[in-house]
Order: C-alpha cells, then structure tokens, then sequence
C-alpha cells in the first residue's frame, strides 16, 4: 500500500464523511463498514485491540448512525466507549482522559438536521489527516476487510460513559481560569446541539446573569433558525435584552461567534 500521505480520499471531505442521513454516503451499512476500516487501520499500525469513544450531537439520524457505528468498532474487536450526546471538543477530551487509542463523532456540524456525519480522531483527539482517511478507505475495498470476523473473547465490548459530557464541562471550567466580569449579562445560542444540556451548568458557574437559548433540541430543530448560520436571532435577543454579549455555537460546539450590546457581530477575523 502507499504511505498515508501518499492516498487520495474520494469519502471523506474536509471534516469526515458527510451526506443526507439514510441516503448516499451515511446509511446504517456505511456506519458499520467505516468503523470496520478504522480498527483495521488501527489494527495495522500495531494496535491489537483498539480502545476507542464515540459521541454524536443531536440529530434524530445520531443514535441509527451511532448504533450502526458501534457495531462496526466492536465487531472489529475494538473496545468502544459510547459518551452520547457531547460536543466534539468533549470526544477529543475523552480520548486523552481515558488514554484511548482513537475516537469518532457523529456530527454534521452546522448543516441542517437531515444530515449527518462521521469523523475519526487519533489518540491525541485531533482530527486524522488526510492520507490517513484515505487510509481507512483502502481498508473497505482490502481483501481483508471481510475476512477480518473476531469472535469470543475477541470481540469489543461496548460500555456507556454519559457521564463525561459533565466531566467535560468541569473540566473546561478548571483549565479556562480567563479573567471575566461575573456581572456580565451574557446569552448562549446552543443551536439546538450538542451542549444544550451542558451549556447552562458551564455558563452559570461564570457569569451570575447567564442565559441560554436553543437549548432544547427534539432530533429535527438543530441549527434551525439558530446557532452561528443564523445570527440575526442571537442579536435580536441580546439588543432586546439589554444584554452585554452574545456567543453563537454551532450543531456540534466545536465554533463559536460573538455579536457586542449593538448585534454586531465578532467573528475573530482580525
């Protein structure tokens, strides 16, 4: 095989693989063989039995994803940790916390609800790089793929760490020691996504006047109307509100935008 920076990708994109859930490129069945190839991958580079977490936002598509994805891991004999619901920065703080040998998330990100997505991490938690993405491909169409059954003992076992969302949060909450105003009034837009159950614990232990919005996603409203593709709601509520700041997340929690007292927006481009 060419080495990994060698290999061109024709799945993933720039962020994994994505398409419309259920159709395409994100059935059930790809799940499954994507997460086959990736302990295949691991596997080759002298990882025996791969320890592995998975997390997802939440789209109504990310449990069929995500079951069909651990399936795939564990039938290859990982060993997979499945955290839930979490934003992406949460699954790379899971992988260094439990010293496991890789993660994935389940994410489209900022796109709408009927997509969605899988992106692979290394044992640092970052994102894998490309010639290693086109690496777990050449592992769907390998003679070994199929031929690769482990059974008995040989399995992955499947645990829960649910968990970990709120560990995450503390852990934020240590490491970002920022000097800030608690008086600030501040609102959060979670974009109906993946911290909208960990948003209010985390932003209410900083400022005494936090609100959050967005915060409650039913599977189909993620990033509708809401979230960093749609700013104009953040700014409505903070000019309303009197408020001093407003923070903008997207589906998954891994970008943020600002908009000042006037709905103006900051984006960080200097």
């Amino acid at each position: 095989m060419p080495e990994d920076g060698d290999r061109t990708r024709c799945l993933f994109g720039t962020d994994g693989v994505r398409d419309v859930a259920n159709r395409g490129l994100m059935t059930p069945e790809m799940a499954l063989r994507l997460g086959r190839s990736y302990v295949l991958f691991l596997v080759e580079r002298g990882i025996s039995r791969p320890s592995i977490v998975v997390g997802r936002d939440t789209r109504r598509s990310g449990p069929m994803i995500e079951c069909a994805l651990l399936s795939g891991l564990a039938s290859a004999g990982a060993d997979v940790t499945c955290l839930d619901v979490i934003p992406t920065p949460g699954v790379s703080y899971a992988v260094t916390r439990l010293s496991c040998d890789g993660g994935a998330v389940v994410s489209a990100s900022h796109n709408p609800s009927e997509y969605n997505g899988i992106k692979f991490l290394g044992s640092d938690g970052c994102k894998l790089n490309d010639g290693e993405e086109a690496a777990i491909e050449d592992y769907l169409g390998d003679i070994i793929f199929d031929e690769w059954r482990p059974t008995g003992p040989s399995v992955g076992n499947v645990y829960s760490r649910s968990e970990l969302s709120s560990d995450y949060a503390k852990w934020v909450l240590d490491t970002c020691c920022i000097d800030v105003d608690p008086d600030l009034d501040i609102v959060v837009d979670c974009s109906n996504g993946a911290a909208s159950y960990i948003a209010g614990e985390l932003f209410g232990k900083c400022f005494r006047r936090a609100r959050v919005i967005e915060n409650n996603p039913d599977g189909s409203n993620i990033n509708e109307g809401c979230g960093v593709m749609h700013m104009e709601n953040l700014a409505s509520v903070v000019t309303s509100g009197g408020c001093s700041l407003g923070m903008a997340l997207d589906g998954d929690a891994d970008r943020v935008l600002f908009v000042d007292p006037k709905g103006r927006m900051i984006d960080g481009d200097i």
